[in-house]
């Protein structure tokens, strides 16, 4: 798809595609960080979660990282979360078992 695509064709995509996350940072409230490179890794941080990229494995992580605010408190770190157990501005939901 992308590499038909001219130079100029996929600036305007990542335009657009800075936009919706711009939007959606507004309306949600939250800051959202964005990190991908040429290996495939990606890395996107909204408020204290985030979701990992390893192309290695093709391995798919979300966490919950707290950091920046008063102090990084890595003790709180959980690591593997299922994605809706997400709550921004909160520590996950912790499942419950038989849900």
């Amino acid at each position: 798809m992308f590499e038909k695509m001219t130079d100029g064709d996929v600036m305007i995509y990542l335009r657009n595609t800075m936009l919706a996350l711009s939007q959606l940072a507004q309306e949600r409230q939250i800051s959202i960080q964005l990190h991908t490179v040429i290996d495939g890794y990606g890395n996107i941080r909204a408020e204290d979660y985030a979701v990992t990229h390893y192309p290695e494995d093709k391995n798919i992580v979300y966490e919950y990282a707290p950091i920046g605010k008063e102090s990084s408190r890595v003790d709180e770190w959980i690591y593997d979360i299922p994605p809706q157990s997400i709550r921004f501005g909160q520590a996950p939901r912790e499942e419950k078992h038989g849900e």
